[in-house]
């Protein structure tokens, strides 16, 4: 009888282990699948966002060239006009990240430099300034380049093209731009 007992209970250990291996292989195919899922997830969102982010760069230039019916000879002044803008701006923003990142290094520190902290607001300020400024020339020259019948309705997207440009996150401050479109008037 010891016998019996032996080989029934080395019998259901090896049933048991078995079912915990096929559980411990379950878990793991979802566990992995799981990691699937959120690594595709994640490459989806980043495409989105870079999408995002390519639409109101070039969303903005294909309205105006849709709205405004731009000739051959207009695109290509044009083009020329987004390089340069985007070029400018671009330096921009790398010196307006280099004083952010001097401003905020400030927290390291149990004594911050206010003196430099205040300087580095005040290139950011500076900074900021001059973007408004070139975007204000850039849309000057662009307005430059069209005729009567065009300068018209530019006159009338402007705020829709400046909105492009700013993307979703900045439809809270409408501000001079007018209301969207199709919305009523704002006071």
């Amino acid at each position: 009888m010891p016998t019996n007992i032996l080989t029934t209970l080395k019998h259901l250990n090896i049933k048991i282990m078995k079912i915990e291996r096929t559980k411990l292989l379950v878990i793991l195919v979802f566990v992995l699948l799981a990691l699937n899922i959120t690594t595709l997830a994640t490459i989806w969102i980043g495409k989105a966002q870079l999408n995002m982010k390519h639409d109101m760069q070039f969303g903005a230039k294909k309205l105006i060239i849709e709205k405004l019916h731009f000739d051959e000879s207009q695109i290509e002044e044009f083009n020329v006009l987004v390089e340069e803008h985007q070029q400018q701006m671009k330096d921009l923003k790398e010196q307006i990240f280099e004083n952010k990142e001097a401003f905020y290094s400030q927290l390291k520190n149990d004594a911050p430099d206010t003196a430099l902290a205040y300087q580095s607001i005040a290139n950011i300020t500076s900074f900021e300034e001059k973007s408004e400024h070139i975007t204000f020339e850039h849309f000057r020259k662009v307005r430059a380049l069209c005729d009567s019948d065009q300068k018209q309705k530019f006159d009338i997207v402007i705020g829709e093209i400046l909105r492009t440009m700013m993307g979703p996150q900045n439809d809270m401050h409408r501000g001079p731009m007018g209301p969207p479109p199709g919305g009523p008037a704002r006071n």
